[in-house]
């Protein structure tokens, strides 16, 4: 799982929680509102862990056309500075928190997205949606996922690195007026391998 990620919940209710080690978290909320799940994780300690000149590397080869990363997950995890390119920026941003200089990157520690959201082009992935919005709760829910970038980490050597799955869990009343929803632990560690859409 990935601990320290802020859930935030707004609409008919605004509430957040951070997941702990198991990666869970709930919130009761009224089977009649809207609601949008956001994650973020703005902290890291070290600003630098897992993320190492390996990963400056092969970032590196991307931008010379060398190898291409082959992933456009491994894209935006490159994009330091959230421009939506990889630029020999991005690499002097990575050596700089590499290095102990900088304590954070200009596009954040991580960034979160949809697990189901096709990308039209992925070699260029820059745009995409890191919301999920839930609303007329009158059955169960699952299969709201989300997918974790760790930004400046492209060859997969974080441990805890990088899918959470989100599934919102309805425990209803007779009369559905309160529903829960909740976060299960990860699914599974995506490692160096390119990363798959998560099985719902």
């Amino acid at each position: 799982a990935v601990p320290g990620v802020a859930v935030n919940l707004s609409g008919n209710k605004t509430d957040s929680v951070t997941t702990g080690n198991d990666g869970g978290y709930s919130f009761s909320v009224s089977v009649e509102g809207t609601y949008t799940i956001r994650l973020d994780k703005s902290a890291e300690a070290p600003a630098s862990q897992g993320v190492s000149t390996l990963d400056i590397t092969l970032i590196r080869r991307d931008i010379l056309g060398m190898a291409a990363l082959g992933s456009p997950y491994k894209l935006l995890a490159g994009d330091a500075n959230g421009s939506g390119s990889l630029t020999t920026l991005d690499i002097a941003l990575i050596r700089r928190v590499v290095l102990g200089l900088n304590e954070s990157f200009p596009a954040g520690h991580w960034t979160f997205m949809r697990s189901d959201f096709v990308f039209a082009d992925p070699q260029a992935p820059w745009t995409y949606e890191g919301t999920r919005v839930v609303s007329g709760l009158t059955n169960d829910v699952s299969g709201l996922d989300f997918i974790g970038i760790k930004v400046g980490e492209v060859n997969g050597s974080w441990p805890w690195l990088t899918a959470i799955r989100t599934e919102i869990d309805l425990f209803r009343s007779r009369r559905c007026t309160q529903c829960l929803i909740s976060l299960p632990p990860l699914l599974r560690l995506l490692k160096s391998r390119p990363v798959r859409k998560l099985q719902k």
